[in-house]
């Protein structure tokens, strides 16, 4: 990471799906700035209806754990079915699925041409996780890498709180996985 940048987050390493679009700080519908795209579509509803689902899910979980736990196993099964519909309908998506770095203030990833500090950017992101955030950027840092690419820092711009939100779940999961697997590795 260059010397300039100030850490506010913490950030995950992971691996997601990015499309990267230059715009004018003026638009307004960031959709209208990608092709359409039916899988990203269909998981921007689905990452919509957990956020409606998780309050529900808590309360029947004071009530019935059991109920409450069958209701995740399906919930989670229902995930593993849009994951593999949707990797064949984002086939076609012009996204570089690849390793980056991810925090609630921004994103780190690797693309082959660099682009200028402080451009505006529209951003569409399918997270390991199923998740599909489309927000907007600016251009923090471009590094020429050894391997003829360029490693972009972008901060997010206007993050909802509902993408802020699958964002942290998206960090807290990999933090638990890894706490998990490096219990494992000792015990």
């Amino acid at each position: 990471m260059p010397p300039t940048e100030r850490r506010e987050h913490f950030r995950i390493d992971d691996e997601a799906q990015v499309e990267v679009r230059v715009i004018d700080t003026q638009i307004q519908d960031l959709n209208a700035c990608f092709p359409p795209s039916p899988g990203f579509d269909l998981q921007a509803q689905l990452s919509a209806l957990d956020e409606e689902l998780e309050p529900s899910l808590r309360r029947i979980a004071e009530q019935d754990k059991a109920t409450a736990s069958g209701l995740r196993l399906l919930n989670r099964k229902l995930e593993c079915l849009t994951a593999a519909l949707c990797s064949h309908l984002n086939a076609e998506s012009e996204g570089v699925t690849g390793p980056v770095t991810l925090s609630e203030g921004g994103i780190s990833f690797l693309r082959p041409q660099p682009l200028e500090v402080g451009q505006p950017l529209a951003l569409r992101l399918r997270l390991k996780d199923g998740a599909a955030l489309l927000c907007r950027g600016q251009v923090i840092y471009s590094q020429a890498q050894t391997d003829n690419r360029f490693r972009l820092g972008v901060q997010f711009i206007e993050l909802d709180a509902q993408a802020r939100d699958r964002i942290v779940r998206r960090m807290l999961a990999v933090q638990g996985l890894q706490r998990r697997q490096a219990k494992r590795r000792l015990g």
